[in-house]
């Protein structure tokens, strides 16, 4: 982990400046206890009345903040969480995060972890579950006291003390709802104490969720056996949260995606017979939906941090082989006879204005943005910053082409072989499904960056260009 003390005290003056949202204490009547029955089916509505709660799931951020915006019809972003969240009364839910925030720990990650803190603060979470990961960054920054959720963690190997199990009582049908949210780690000894970990002696109906590390087949099974838990929350290895296994009645198997393009939404009902009913589905956090003032203002504050922590000047840089180097797009046509038909064809492209599309909304100082709107970020010679020469901003010749530097030398030299030669960049290197809808539609994509005279054939068009 990056160490930088400027990030760490940025990060320490938003939290001191972030909302405290007070926990709501709804009080319980007594009521005689419940056993809980669990059919699934799906429920694509949000719940009304007396007799319903809604829980809100989310988990595995991976340091994704929102949606870059490069395309139409992406899912995600925190500031429109708060537009699913209000069409359910306060005391009508309950909004959990299982953790693992983060994909990485570089300076910029760090940077994240405590933007999403304040983030679930902001959107009045009531439990969060910290992995291992999530509490080595938050010990190291500082971040586990005075926090406005409760948390909990399986983690052990920290001096501050975290239960692994908080319970939240919520009025449902005119008696006490209580849930009880817990976690282990199925690879310690912990699996065999799982039970302790739910009381029994609750004065009305209890549902039980288990956050877990691992859902293997002996693990589920043994947890099953006990016919404690209600809810099994299990690792995620897609996007969109799921029911893993429909067969299971209990414990519940889930997943609650990841990159926070969904809500898990649990709905809990008391049925007329008093047992209660669980209803799984997935909410997505669509593009439709109406942005927080709030949470827009701190992402961009987000912004405003990565600039002011000069992480795109910090990026790392590797040489390019044999000597090369990158000599910008001005090289290959402006004023020069060889290519100056494509390269007037090319500045009327989408490509010549990648760069302006990230100073539109500030992003330009973001090096997870930029690497795929410059020339060479990655490589010596390539993009700095701004104040790099700006004939390597955009999605220039170079990209695609190659670095030109012995490419030009041959043409002054006369010599035959003039072709440019790797790094080279292939659409899909930056058009991927999670930033382009691009797979499956190819051929519009490259009508779009046309820029020579003659035919080309799609499946070299990287290697192309008048000689």
């Amino acid at each position: 982990m990056n160490d930088d003390k400027g990030a760490k005290v940025r990060i320490m003056m938003r939290l001191m400046k972030s909302l405290c949202i007070p926990v709501v204490c709804i009080g319980c009547l007594s009521a005689v206890t419940i056993r809980s029955v669990l059919p699934v089916h799906a429920d694509s509505g949000l719940p009304a009345g007396e007799n319903a709660i809604t829980i809100f799931l989310t988990g595995n951020a991976l340091g994704e903040l929102k949606p870059c915006g490069c395309a139409s019809g992406q899912l995600g972003g925190l500031e429109r969480r708060p537009a699913i969240l209000e069409k359910v009364p306060h005391d009508k839910r309950l909004v959990i995060d299982t953790g693992n925030f983060l994909a990485d720990e570089t300076e910029q990650d760090i940077i994240k972890f405590g933007i999403i803190i304040e983030s679930l603060t902001m959107l009045g979470y009531d439990i969060v579950n910290l992995t291992e990961g999530d509490i080595r960054i938050a010990e190291d920054l500082g971040l586990l006291e005075n926090l406005a959720f409760d948390i909990i963690s399986y983690a052990r190997d920290v001096e501050t003390k975290i239960p692994v199990s908080h319970t939240r009582e919520l009025q449902i049908a005119g008696q006490c709802l209580y849930v009880t949210v817990a976690t282990i780690n199925a690879e310690s000894d912990q699996i065999e104490l799982f039970e302790e970990l739910f009381s029994s002696r609750h004065n009305g109906p209890a549902l039980n969720i288990l956050i877990m590390n691992n859902c293997d087949e002996g693990v589920v099974g043994h947890i099953a056996d006990t016919d404690v838990v209600d809810v099994l929350v299990c690792p995620s290895s897609a996007d969109e949260p799921v029911i893993i296994d429909k067969k299971t009645r209990k414990p519940l198997l889930i997943s609650v995606g990841q990159l926070g393009k969904y809500f898990g939404k649990l709905t809990v009902q008391v049925v007329a017979n008093q047992e209660l009913k669980l209803d799984y589905s997935n909410v997505p956090i669509d593009e439709n939906l109406s942005a927080d003032e709030g949470l827009v203002q701190l992402y961009k504050d987000y912004q405003i941090m990565v600039r002011e922590e000069k992480l795109l000047e910090k990026a790392i840089k590797v040489p390019l082989p044999n000597g090369l180097e990158y000599v910008g797009s001005n090289s290959c046509g402006f004023g020069n006879s060889c290519h100056q038909y494509e390269y007037e064809k090319w500045s009327t492209k989408g490509h010549a204005k990648a760069y302006q599309t990230l100073v539109n909304v500030g992003s330009q100082y973001d090096p997870e943005c930029i690497r795929c709107h410059v020339v060479g970020l990655e490589y010596e010679t390539g993009f700095v910053s701004e104040k790099s020469h700006k004939d390597l901003r955009n999605v220039g010749c170079e990209v695609c082409h190659g670095p030109g530097s012995k490419h030009m030398m041959a043409i002054l030299m006369v010599e035959e072989d003039t072709e440019t030669s790797e790094p080279k960049s292939a659409c899909i290197n930056c058009h991927t499904p999670e930033h382009s809808n691009y797979e499956g539609h190819e051929d519009e994509y490259l009508q779009k960056m046309v820029h020579w005279e003659e035919p080309k054939q799609n499946t070299n068009v990287k290697n192309q260009g008048r000689p």
